[in-house]
């Protein structure tokens, strides 16, 4: 029980530091490359790359994607955000938010789909 809480906690811990380091490494790179700064969308697809990159570096050397999916969004919240230029800061806000809303829609639908489908016996 004591080594699979320790496993646990360093796995967890290694997570939420792949995807801080990840996600200021995108913020430093938004920062030190200005001509990303010229097109709103290659400023876009690099957040969206690095956001990707802390899926599935972790998950290729057995750590947590999900949590450090998590931690990366929070750290580019924070510093990759006022990189970009006013321009991509409203369009990336507005996409995502929308990702956001479909996402949602779609777990109710799928809720709402499977009450239906539940029988009187199985409960």
């Amino acid at each position: 029980l004591l080594m699979l809480m320790s496993r646990f906690v360093v796995i967890t811990v290694l997570s939420m530091a792949a995807g801080v380091a990840i996600g200021l490494l995108s913020a430093l790179t938004l920062k030190r490359f200005p001509q990303l700064h010229e097109s709103p969308g290659r400023e876009q697809a690099v957040l969206l790359l690095f956001a990707y990159l802390s899926y599935l570096a972790p998950r290729q050397i057995g750590l947590s994607p999900v949590v450090a999916l998590f931690f990366c969004g929070a750290t580019m919240t924070h510093y990759s955000y006022y990189s970009l230029s006013r321009m991509s800061q409203v369009a990336t806000s507005s996409w995502f938010k929308t990702i956001g809303h479909v996402a949602e829609t779609f777990v109710f639908v799928f809720l709402g789909a499977s009450l239906f489908s539940v029988k009187e016996s199985e409960w």
